[in-house]
């Protein structure tokens, strides 16, 4: 599955529909505007609420879908789009996120303990990046700092911004390191998964 550097709403749309080939759910979100609808704000309130809620806009995380058909028409028409994947037990996915400048140092510190598997990978640009981890089973929180300052975890109920989205936060192309998605996700290391729960468990 390659995919330009281009972030056009067109090109983004396609790729949506690309990743759902591979089981990837997807959801949309907009730079310039809010997309849930007025009912919704109201109606839905609880994660049990949206995720139950037919929309197809109204509640990020909760409205991502592997589905096409309903990718397409959740793409279309959106202003200035923001492609993101799910992560969780529901998509199979946890994503370790590393922000620079702190981010990547405490990486480095992992890398070099070995507890950063090689597996695929996005660039946020800025020296950021996404590391694609496939869902070890169990529940896996979404924890900021997750793994140490500025490395974040995405688990249950979280998402990372995908290829090829503009990083709203440095204008940076968000792209894939090797240039596409299809090189094989691995599991995370055992110790990675431990010490994000125990970190998850003080933090409650």
């Amino acid at each position: 599955m390659m995919l330009t550097g281009n972030s056009t709403k067109d090109t983004i749309a396609r790729a949506a529909r690309q990743y759902t080939e591979i089981g990837w759910p997807v959801f949309a979100e907009s730079y310039i505007e809010d997309l849930t609808c007025s009912v919704c704000q109201i109606a839905h309130t609880t994660d049990e609420s949206m995720e139950s809620c037919s929309c197809l806009r109204c509640h990020g995380v909760f409205s991502a879908t592997a589905d096409r058909k309903l990718v397409r028409e959740m793409f279309r028409g959106i202003p200035r789009p923001i492609l993101n994947i799910r992560t969780g037990a529901v998509s199979g996915l946890v994503a370790i996120e590393i922000t620079s400048p702190v981010g990547v140092q405490t990486a480095a510190r992992l890398d070099r303990a070995g507890l950063l598997p090689n597996t695929v990978t996005a660039r946020t640009g800025g020296g950021g990046g996404y590391l694609i981890y496939k869902h070890p089973g169990g529940y896996v929180p979404s924890v900021r700092d997750g793994l140490g300052p500025g490395v974040h975890v995405h688990g249950e109920n979280g998402w990372f911004m995908a290829p090829p989205t503009r990083n709203p936060r440095n204008g940076s192309i968000i792209t894939w390191l090797s240039g596409k998605a299809e090189k094989p996700v691995v599991e995370p290391h055992p110790r990675i998964i431990s010490n994000i729960s125990e970190r998850f468990a003080s933090a409650a």
